[in-house]
Protein backbone atom coordinates (compact mmCIF):
# COMPACT_ATOMS: atom_id res chain seq x y z
CA UNK A 1 0.00 0.00 0.00
CA UNK A 2 2.75 2.42 0.89
CA UNK A 3 4.36 1.89 -2.50
CA UNK A 4 1.14 3.02 -4.16
CA UNK A 5 1.02 6.11 -1.94
CA UNK A 6 4.67 6.92 -2.59
CA UNK A 7 4.15 6.63 -6.34
CA UNK A 8 1.25 9.07 -6.17
CA UNK A 9 3.22 11.56 -4.10
CA UNK A 10 6.27 11.43 -6.37
CA UNK A 11 4.13 11.71 -9.52
CA UNK A 12 2.28 14.72 -8.12
CA UNK A 13 5.48 16.55 -7.23
CA UNK A 14 7.14 15.78 -10.57
CA UNK A 15 4.12 17.12 -12.43
CA UNK A 16 4.25 20.22 -10.25
CA UNK A 17 7.86 20.93 -11.17
CA UNK A 18 7.12 20.51 -14.88
CA UNK A 19 4.04 22.72 -15.06
CA UNK A 20 5.50 25.39 -12.75
CA UNK A 21 8.65 25.67 -14.84
CA UNK A 22 6.47 26.27 -17.90
CA UNK A 23 4.99 29.38 -16.26
CA UNK A 24 8.31 31.23 -16.50
CA UNK A 25 9.55 29.68 -19.74
CA UNK A 26 7.69 32.16 -21.92
CA UNK A 27 9.27 35.07 -20.03
CA UNK A 28 12.76 33.69 -20.64
CA UNK A 29 12.39 34.03 -24.41
CA UNK A 30 13.53 37.41 -25.78
CA UNK A 31 11.36 39.14 -28.34
CA UNK A 32 12.23 41.29 -31.31
CA UNK A 33 12.87 44.34 -29.12
CA UNK A 34 15.85 42.72 -27.36
CA UNK A 35 18.39 43.74 -29.99
CA UNK A 36 21.54 45.62 -29.07
CA UNK A 37 20.57 48.81 -30.90
CA UNK A 38 17.62 49.62 -28.65
CA UNK A 39 17.22 48.17 -25.15
CA UNK A 40 13.71 46.92 -24.33
CA UNK A 41 13.51 48.86 -21.09
CA UNK A 42 15.42 50.56 -18.35
CA UNK A 43 16.40 48.96 -15.07
CA UNK A 44 14.04 51.39 -13.34
CA UNK A 45 11.13 49.71 -15.12
CA UNK A 46 11.66 46.73 -12.79
CA UNK A 47 12.18 48.75 -9.60
CA UNK A 48 9.68 50.72 -7.54
CA UNK A 49 12.30 53.08 -6.10
CA UNK A 50 15.40 54.76 -7.59
CA UNK A 51 18.72 53.00 -7.36
CA UNK A 52 21.52 54.61 -5.39
CA UNK A 53 24.67 53.47 -3.72
CA UNK A 54 27.38 54.77 -1.45
CA UNK A 55 30.63 54.92 -3.38
CA UNK A 56 33.91 53.51 -2.08
CA UNK A 57 37.25 52.42 -3.53
CA UNK A 58 40.33 50.41 -2.66
CA UNK A 59 41.95 53.36 -0.87
CA UNK A 60 39.19 53.49 1.75
CA UNK A 61 39.66 51.78 5.07
CA UNK A 62 38.24 48.35 5.79
CA UNK A 63 35.52 49.72 8.06
CA UNK A 64 34.36 52.29 5.49
CA UNK A 65 34.29 49.74 2.68
CA UNK A 66 32.48 47.19 4.80
CA UNK A 67 29.69 49.39 6.12
CA UNK A 68 29.12 51.07 2.76
CA UNK A 69 28.90 47.76 0.96
CA UNK A 70 26.54 46.45 3.66
CA UNK A 71 24.38 49.55 3.31
CA UNK A 72 24.30 49.20 -0.48
CA UNK A 73 23.29 45.55 -0.34
CA UNK A 74 20.65 46.21 2.34
CA UNK A 75 18.99 49.05 0.44
CA UNK A 76 19.15 47.03 -2.78
CA UNK A 77 17.60 44.03 -1.02
CA UNK A 78 14.63 46.04 0.27
CA UNK A 79 14.07 47.75 -3.08
CA UNK A 80 14.29 44.53 -5.07
CA UNK A 81 12.09 42.57 -2.65
CA UNK A 82 9.28 45.12 -2.73
CA UNK A 83 9.62 45.61 -6.48
CA UNK A 84 9.67 41.90 -7.30
CA UNK A 85 6.74 41.17 -5.00
CA UNK A 86 4.71 43.80 -6.83
CA UNK A 87 5.79 42.56 -10.27
CA UNK A 88 4.97 38.94 -9.45
CA UNK A 89 1.62 39.91 -7.91
CA UNK A 90 0.46 41.72 -11.03
CA UNK A 91 2.04 39.25 -13.47
CA UNK A 92 -1.26 37.37 -14.14
CA UNK A 93 -2.48 40.49 -15.95
CA UNK A 94 0.23 39.86 -18.56
CA UNK A 95 -0.11 36.08 -18.82
CA UNK A 96 -0.64 34.61 -22.23
CA UNK A 97 -2.33 31.30 -22.90
CA UNK A 98 0.70 29.34 -21.63
CA UNK A 99 0.51 31.00 -18.23
CA UNK A 100 -3.20 30.43 -17.84
CA UNK A 101 -2.83 26.85 -19.04
CA UNK A 102 -0.20 26.29 -16.37
CA UNK A 103 -2.46 27.80 -13.70
CA UNK A 104 -5.34 25.60 -14.88
CA UNK A 105 -3.10 22.52 -14.71
CA UNK A 106 -2.05 23.28 -11.12
CA UNK A 107 -5.61 24.10 -10.04
CA UNK A 108 -6.94 21.00 -11.76
CA UNK A 109 -4.25 18.80 -10.23
CA UNK A 110 -4.98 20.14 -6.74
CA UNK A 111 -8.72 19.59 -7.21
CA UNK A 112 -8.16 16.04 -8.42
CA UNK A 113 -6.01 15.28 -5.38
CA UNK A 114 -8.57 16.79 -3.01
CA UNK A 115 -11.42 14.69 -4.36
CA UNK A 116 -9.63 11.54 -5.50
CA UNK A 117 -6.30 11.14 -3.76
CA UNK A 118 -5.85 13.07 -0.54
CA UNK A 119 -7.74 10.78 1.80
CA UNK A 120 -6.44 7.53 0.33
CA UNK A 121 -2.82 8.71 0.33
CA UNK A 122 -3.16 9.84 3.93
CA UNK A 123 -4.59 6.47 4.95
CA UNK A 124 -1.68 4.64 3.34
CA UNK A 125 0.88 7.05 4.79
CA UNK A 126 -0.39 6.82 8.37
CA UNK A 127 -0.62 3.03 8.14
CA UNK A 128 3.09 2.73 7.28
CA UNK A 129 5.44 2.71 10.27
CA UNK A 130 8.47 3.15 8.01
CA UNK A 131 7.00 6.17 6.28
CA UNK A 132 6.19 7.83 9.61
CA UNK A 133 9.76 7.16 10.76
CA UNK A 134 11.00 8.73 7.55
CA UNK A 135 8.98 11.84 8.34
CA UNK A 136 10.55 12.08 11.77
CA UNK A 137 14.07 11.72 10.41
CA UNK A 138 13.74 14.44 7.78
CA UNK A 139 11.78 16.83 9.99
CA UNK A 140 14.86 18.95 10.66
CA UNK A 141 14.88 19.98 7.00
CA UNK A 142 11.68 21.96 7.47
CA UNK A 143 12.16 23.55 10.90
CA UNK A 144 13.81 26.71 9.57
CA UNK A 145 17.32 25.83 10.75
CA UNK A 146 18.25 24.19 7.46
CA UNK A 147 16.95 27.15 5.45
CA UNK A 148 18.93 29.61 7.59
CA UNK A 149 22.08 27.47 7.44
CA UNK A 150 21.91 27.23 3.65
CA UNK A 151 21.48 30.98 3.23
CA UNK A 152 24.24 31.65 5.76
CA UNK A 153 26.53 29.30 3.88
CA UNK A 154 26.07 31.31 0.69
CA UNK A 155 26.68 34.57 2.56
CA UNK A 156 29.91 33.24 4.06
CA UNK A 157 31.06 31.85 0.72
CA UNK A 158 30.35 35.19 -0.90
CA UNK A 159 32.32 37.07 1.73
CA UNK A 160 35.29 34.75 1.23
CA UNK A 161 35.12 33.88 -2.46
CA UNK A 162 33.01 35.79 -5.00
CA UNK A 163 30.01 38.08 -5.37
CA UNK A 164 27.80 35.49 -7.05
CA UNK A 165 27.22 33.70 -3.75
CA UNK A 166 26.26 37.00 -2.09
CA UNK A 167 23.70 37.57 -4.84
CA UNK A 168 22.41 34.01 -4.44
CA UNK A 169 21.95 34.56 -0.70
CA UNK A 170 20.06 37.80 -1.36
CA UNK A 171 17.82 36.03 -3.86
CA UNK A 172 17.15 33.23 -1.38
CA UNK A 173 16.15 35.69 1.34
CA UNK A 174 14.05 37.73 -1.07
CA UNK A 175 12.23 34.80 -2.64
CA UNK A 176 11.48 33.11 0.68
CA UNK A 177 10.15 36.41 2.05
CA UNK A 178 7.85 36.81 -0.94
CA UNK A 179 6.87 33.14 -0.86
CA UNK A 180 6.07 33.38 2.85
CA UNK A 181 3.79 36.34 2.20
CA UNK A 182 1.89 34.50 -0.52
CA UNK A 183 1.65 31.28 1.49
CA UNK A 184 0.43 33.06 4.64
CA UNK A 185 -2.16 35.00 2.65
CA UNK A 186 -3.45 31.91 0.87
CA UNK A 187 -3.60 29.95 4.13
CA UNK A 188 -5.84 32.60 5.66
CA UNK A 189 -8.07 33.01 2.60
CA UNK A 190 -8.46 29.27 1.89
CA UNK A 191 -8.94 28.28 5.53
CA UNK A 192 -8.38 24.57 5.11
CA UNK A 193 -8.28 22.29 8.13
CA UNK A 194 -5.21 20.11 8.62
CA UNK A 195 -5.49 16.32 8.23
CA UNK A 196 -8.00 14.87 10.65
CA UNK A 197 -11.36 13.17 10.98
CA UNK A 198 -13.26 15.85 9.05
CA UNK A 199 -11.60 14.85 5.78
CA UNK A 200 -9.80 16.76 3.01
CA UNK A 201 -12.74 18.92 1.94
CA UNK A 202 -13.14 20.94 5.14
CA UNK A 203 -12.64 24.53 3.98
CA UNK A 204 -13.63 27.49 6.13
CA UNK A 205 -12.20 30.66 4.55
CA UNK A 206 -10.87 33.31 6.96
CA UNK A 207 -11.39 30.93 9.88
CA UNK A 208 -7.78 30.67 11.04
CA UNK A 209 -7.28 27.13 9.68
CA UNK A 210 -3.86 27.08 7.98
CA UNK A 211 -3.26 23.92 5.98
CA UNK A 212 -3.15 24.95 2.30
CA UNK A 213 -0.52 25.60 1.08
CA UNK A 214 2.29 24.10 3.14
CA UNK A 215 4.62 26.92 4.21
CA UNK A 216 7.64 24.64 4.66
CA UNK A 217 7.18 23.14 1.21
CA UNK A 218 6.79 26.60 -0.31
CA UNK A 219 10.11 27.65 1.23
CA UNK A 220 11.86 24.48 0.11
CA UNK A 221 10.76 24.73 -3.53
CA UNK A 222 11.39 28.47 -3.63
CA UNK A 223 15.00 27.95 -2.54
CA UNK A 224 15.41 24.96 -4.85
CA UNK A 225 14.24 27.02 -7.83
CA UNK A 226 16.63 29.88 -7.05
CA UNK A 227 19.64 27.60 -6.62
CA UNK A 228 18.78 25.62 -9.75
CA UNK A 229 18.58 28.84 -11.77
CA UNK A 230 21.81 30.23 -10.33
CA UNK A 231 23.77 27.04 -10.99
CA UNK A 232 22.07 25.54 -14.07
CA UNK A 233 23.43 22.02 -14.27
CA UNK A 234 21.67 18.72 -13.74
CA UNK A 235 23.44 17.59 -10.54
CA UNK A 236 22.47 20.84 -8.81
CA UNK A 237 18.90 20.69 -10.14
CA UNK A 238 18.45 17.09 -9.04
CA UNK A 239 19.89 17.77 -5.58
CA UNK A 240 17.88 20.98 -5.08
CA UNK A 241 14.51 19.67 -6.17
CA UNK A 242 15.24 16.30 -4.56
CA UNK A 243 15.71 17.92 -1.15
CA UNK A 244 12.59 20.03 -1.68
CA UNK A 245 10.61 16.90 -2.52
CA UNK A 246 11.96 15.26 0.62
CA UNK A 247 10.63 18.17 2.69
CA UNK A 248 7.23 17.85 1.01
CA UNK A 249 7.06 14.10 1.55
CA UNK A 250 8.12 14.59 5.18
CA UNK A 251 5.18 16.91 5.79
CA UNK A 252 2.82 14.20 4.54
CA UNK A 253 4.58 11.48 6.51
CA UNK A 254 4.17 13.48 9.74
CA UNK A 255 0.49 13.96 8.94
CA UNK A 256 0.90 17.74 9.01
CA UNK A 257 -0.49 18.35 5.51
CA UNK A 258 -2.63 16.79 2.83
CA UNK A 259 -0.90 15.86 -0.42
CA UNK A 260 -2.72 18.64 -2.28
CA UNK A 261 -1.32 21.12 0.27
CA UNK A 262 2.25 20.30 -0.71
CA UNK A 263 1.30 20.08 -4.40
CA UNK A 264 0.05 23.68 -4.39
CA UNK A 265 3.00 24.78 -2.24
CA UNK A 266 5.50 23.20 -4.62
CA UNK A 267 3.92 24.99 -7.59
CA UNK A 268 3.85 28.31 -5.71
CA UNK A 269 7.44 28.00 -4.49
CA UNK A 270 8.78 27.04 -7.91
CA UNK A 271 6.95 29.92 -9.53
CA UNK A 272 8.18 32.50 -7.01
CA UNK A 273 11.77 31.23 -7.05
CA UNK A 274 12.01 31.20 -10.82
CA UNK A 275 10.29 34.59 -11.09
CA UNK A 276 12.73 36.22 -8.67
CA UNK A 277 15.67 34.65 -10.53
CA UNK A 278 14.39 35.87 -13.88
CA UNK A 279 13.84 39.40 -12.61
CA UNK A 280 17.37 39.58 -11.16
CA UNK A 281 18.92 38.26 -14.36
CA UNK A 282 16.80 40.62 -16.46
CA UNK A 283 17.97 43.64 -14.46
CA UNK A 284 21.58 42.52 -14.89
CA UNK A 285 21.03 42.05 -18.63
CA UNK A 286 19.55 45.51 -19.00
CA UNK A 287 22.41 47.09 -17.06
CA UNK A 288 24.87 45.34 -19.39
CA UNK A 289 23.05 46.58 -22.50
CA UNK A 290 22.88 50.15 -21.19
CA UNK A 291 26.57 50.11 -20.29
CA UNK A 292 27.47 48.81 -23.74
CA UNK A 293 25.43 51.57 -25.36
CA UNK A 294 26.87 54.20 -23.04
CA UNK A 295 23.52 55.17 -21.51
CA UNK A 296 23.88 53.65 -18.08
CA UNK A 297 22.86 56.30 -15.53
CA UNK A 298 25.32 57.20 -12.82
CA UNK A 299 24.35 55.84 -9.41
CA UNK A 300 22.89 58.46 -7.11
CA UNK A 301 25.01 59.38 -4.13
CA UNK A 302 22.98 59.67 -0.96
CA UNK A 303 23.43 62.83 1.10
CA UNK A 304 23.42 62.29 4.84
CA UNK A 305 23.01 64.70 7.70
CA UNK A 306 23.09 63.85 11.38
CA UNK A 307 21.33 66.09 13.92
CA UNK A 308 22.12 65.72 17.60
CA UNK A 309 20.18 67.77 20.14
CA UNK A 310 19.63 67.79 23.87
CA UNK A 311 16.39 65.84 23.50
CA UNK A 312 16.64 64.01 20.18
CA UNK A 313 18.90 62.50 17.58
CA UNK A 314 17.96 62.62 13.90
CA UNK A 315 19.45 61.16 10.74
CA UNK A 316 18.28 62.44 7.35
CA UNK A 317 19.03 60.76 4.03
CA UNK A 318 18.36 62.63 0.77
CA UNK A 319 18.86 61.29 -2.74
Amino acid sequence: MIRSAARRIIAALLITALVSNAAIAESDTPDEHDGPAEPDGLVDDLLLFPEYRLEYDATDGVFRRTWRRTANESVSFVNETLSDAWTITKSPLDWRWQGWLTFAAVAGGATALIYLGDEEIRDHATDSTNFRKFGGKVGFLSDGTAFAALTGGFLLSGALLRDKEIQTAKMLMESTSIGYGYAAGLKYVVGRRRPGPTGPRDFQPFSGQFSMPSGETTHAFTMAAVIAEQYPNWPVRIASYGLATTVAAGRIARDDHWTSDVFVAAALGTFVGRSVSWLHHERDRRRHVQTRLGIEPDPLEAQHSLHVGTRSVGWTVRY
